[in-house]
């Protein structure tokens, strides 16, 4: 069983490996080399703990499984004592994750820019002056998606020996088989963080709108467009790692399958939806690169920012 485990760790761990290698790639390699993020370095500081932080509590949720292994009891509300409580963890942790990184990056007030130098004609300082497409239609898709995949496993659900929705059920006339499912046990406390974490970005990016301009509006007004999407891609991010496992789960569910009997015949029987129970398993991997991806570009790019910064003033001087 621990071997199982140790491969399903490992299997996880490589959408995670290839998410942050393409980050790499993105922000470092000269070609595709993401924007300079000119924010100061306060406030940079609060992003890269921000997304820090997102990134620590997802791969530590993802290594509680193990902690068994090692002899190491975990308390009540984060144990694993069967697989419905052990998926509900690994479902709500991104959002975990992610409303803790919105928390953080919003936490600094006051203009994101520069304070030297320029001037410019002053515009409304609106969130919407400061959050530009696709990124807004980007975190409405993925909230639809979670919220659309919520609310049908939860009526696809039924209640198990301990009164948890969290069973899926196939009657096959004189016998039953079931599995578990991502049903109302895990997707109310899901669309409870997914509420929080859309009401958190939402208040984030007004923070970051309301203080007044700088010396340099035109360079404190792309600051802050580049911290709201900065606050946008940490929760789309949140979303897609959640989707992942969502759609994960829901892929081992429309694996199951039974036969029951009648007499001298054999019926076969599994879930109505068998049919997607491998476009589902590539939807999930890919929503976990991308996420991944997502939240490894924001780290890197303001880790990396002010050399590039630096450099490029340099570049220009000679």
């Amino acid at each position: 069983m621990s071997t199982l485990l140790l491969v399903s760790v490992a299997a996880a761990a490589r959408p995670a490996l290839v998410g942050l290698a393409l980050a790499v790639v993105l922000v470092l390699v000269p070609r595709t080399r993401w924007p300079v993020m000119a924010i100061r370095p306060r406030i940079r500081r609060w992003i890269v703990a921000g997304a820090g932080l997102a990134l620590l509590v997802t791969l530590a949720g993802a290594s509680l499984p193990l902690l068994p292994l090692l002899g190491i009891d975990l308390p009540e509300p984060l144990g694993f004592s069967d697989a419905a409580a052990a998926q509900r963890v690994g479902i709500l942790v991104p959002l975990v994750a992610g409303v803790l990184a919105v928390a953080v990056i919003a936490l600094p007030a006051g203009g994101s820019g520069s304070t030297s130098g320029g001037s410019a004609a002053l515009s409304r300082r609106t969130p919407s002056a400061f959050v530009a497409h696709p990124w807004p239609a980007v975190v409405l898709v993925l909230v639809a998606a979670a919220a659309g995949l919520a609310v049908a496993a939860g009526l696809a659900s039924s209640q198990d020996e301990q009164g948890r929705w969290a069973m899926y059920v196939v009657d096959m006339g004189s016998a039953a088989i079931g599995t578990t499912i991502y049903g109302w046990y895990a997707s109310v406390p899901a669309l409870i963080l997914i509420s929080v974490l859309i009401a958190l970005a939402a208040a984030a990016i007004w923070r970051i709108s309301r203080p007044p301009w700088g010396s340099d509006p035109v360079r404190d007004a792309s600051a802050r467009r580049q911290r709201s999407h900065t606050v946008l891609a940490v929760a789309a991010g949140a979303l897609l790692l959640h989707l992942s496992k969502v759609l994960a789960s829901l892929s081992g569910t429309a694996a199951i399958r039974g036969t029951a009997h009648s007499g001298d015949q054999f019926f076969r029987g599994g879930a109505s939806f068998s049919a997607l129970e491998e476009p589902l398993g590539v939807l999930s991997t890919g929503a976990a690169v991308s996420g991944w991806a997502i939240w490894g570009i924001v780290l890197l790019a303001c880790l990396v920012s002010p050399r590039l910064e630096a450099r490029g003033h340099a570049t220009g001087a000679a």
